[in-house]
């Protein structure tokens, strides 16, 4: 179903689902269409949906969209795997949103009126507000979800002290790069240390201002 039922005008919860249920049967065969979604050359080079379907596997599987993003511009192109990182850090609503009212591009034939025809000015500022408030709920229920309860989005200690430069010359333009010297168990626990209280001092106020935010929203 995914396979053969995944198209440009499907809404993006049934192509979440189909996924889902392919997933379930079989994860490895599931990888690989949502590959074939965007492949230009041999796929069905639906660039939209590719994106949903990337987007869904970051957010469940994060650890194997890490593992395949190199093959991003294999089958598409460079510019993709920008794109996709631009949506992760930005949780773009537009993306996750098949409506043609707010997308009318998506939906050309549909209607010859644009935006700024159909709609006055007062009804467009309400229709950007609304956009504007779905983008902070959805990164606010991105963090709550994944940052605090996923331990995958937590920082690696082990992968914060960075390579030491193979030629020594380069302290000389750059005497900030980690000396052979810092490379050793005391350094690198002061990293670790340094690292795990980062993450409990975010988490913490995350917290705070999240309460905060929850309160101010049952007072209105």
């Amino acid at each position: 179903d995914f396979f053969f039922d995944t198209l440009p005008n499907v809404h993006e919860d049934e192509v979440f689902g189909m996924l889902k249920k392919a997933w379930n049967e079989n994860p490895h065969t599931a990888l690989k269409l949502i590959f074939q979604l965007g492949d230009v050359r041999m796929g069905k080079c639906d660039r939209r949906n590719y994106y949903r379907s990337l987007l869904w596997l970051f957010r469940n599987y994060p650890k194997t969209f890490l593992k395949n993003a190199q093959y991003i511009p294999r089958h598409t192109c460079l510019k993709c795997l920008l794109n996709m990182l631009m949506y992760i850090l930005h949780e773009d609503s537009a993306l996750r949103s098949n409506n043609s009212d707010i997308i009318p591009e998506i939906f050309p034939n549909l209607d010859t009126l644009t935006n700024r025809q159909r709609y006055s000015r007062v009804e467009r500022r309400e229709r950007w507000r609304q956009k504007k408030a779905r983008k902070q709920i959805s990164k606010e229920e991105f963090v709550s979800e994944m940052l605090l309860e996923n331990s995958d989005y937590h920082t690696r200690s082990d992968l914060i002290v960075p390579r030491i430069p193979k030629s020594k010359s380069r302290y000389k333009n750059c005497p900030w790069l980690p000396r052979e010297e810092w490379a050793n168990e005391k350094v690198k626990s002061l990293f670790v240390a340094w690292s795990k209280s980062r993450n409990s001092a975010f988490i913490k106020d995350f917290q705070e201002k999240h309460k905060e935010y929850m309160n101010a929203m049952k007072k209105e």
